[in-house]
């Protein structure tokens, strides 16, 4: 089974995870070089309390608006 989730990422001196549709999540990792990117897949993988390789960003890898899917949910 797979699930996508939207997310809206922003920027500031913590990382959090909010709720909505879509999801908010704050980064503190600046975007670039993909470092943003990887620093959201940790968030939600220990938010979700899952494995960090469950979860694939497959859309907007360069947009403050992304979709990410967990596998085997």
């Amino acid at each position: 089974m797979i699930m996508r989730l939207g997310i809206k990422v922003k920027f500031g001196s913590r990382t959090s995870v909010g709720e909505g549709d879509p999801l908010q999540v704050t980064l503190t990792q600046p975007p670039e070089k993909g470092k943003a990117n990887k620093q959201l897949l940790e968030v939600l993988a220990k938010h979700l309390k899952i494995p960090k390789s469950r979860i694939k960003l497959v859309s907007g890898p360069h947009s403050r608006n992304k979709v990410v899917e967990i596998v085997n949910c």
